[in-house]
């Protein structure tokens, strides 16, 4: 399937009242994020290896990588704007609990997601980390960049979390 190209929207008949029956599923890849199969952006392993390995000053970084973001969001096709979004991803539970939803929240508002970045963002420009309490692993930040950059320009309101995904982080991406 190439980048263009649209998949099947994913059934969710079994999921939470709240969860619509027919969501595109966000899969956060190593190299690509893609929604439905359809790449709509750099993967977190590619963020956090070109962007993320030190040397240059934090702010410096994520202003780096949100322009690569953006640049692949602008090839995505119209009709993935403002679709609903499903994700088992175990970084979306993460976000979820840095931005005070609980670990058992059934969505990721972008709300939600803008006031955790605004956060990420005063650390970036020399608040103490220790005083907004976020996570510290290396991919945070790239997972958080991504799902803002991808919410704001695709238009998608909130991510709908699988019940079943848990608040830990992987160990294969999240060290």
């Amino acid at each position: 399937m190439t980048g263009t190209q649209q998949a099947a929207p994913d059934s969710l008949h079994a999921g939470p009242a709240n969860t619509p029956s027919s969501t595109m599923r966000l899969e956060l890849g190593g190299e690509l994020t893609r929604i439905g199969g359809t790449a709509i952006g750099p993967g977190l392993d590619r963020l956090q290896r070109d962007y993320f390995r030190g040397g240059q000053p934090l702010a410096l970084s994520m202003e780096n990588a949100i322009a690569d973001i953006e640049d692949m969001l602008a090839t995505v096709p119209r009709a993935l704007h403002g679709i609903a979004v499903s994700t088992q991803e175990p970084a979306m539970r993460v976000l979820a609990t840095a931005a005070g939803l609980g670990p058992q929240a059934p969505t990721l508002t972008r709300e939600a997601v803008e006031q955790l970045f605004a956060r990420q963002s005063a650390v970036a420009l020399g608040r103490p980390a220790t005083s907004e309490r976020l996570p510290q692993d290396a991919f945070f930040v790239p997972a958080l960049l991504l799902v803002r950059e991808m919410m704001h320009h695709l238009d998608i309101a909130a991510l709908h979390l699988n019940p079943d995904i848990s608040v830990s982080l992987s160990k294969e991406r999240f060290p």
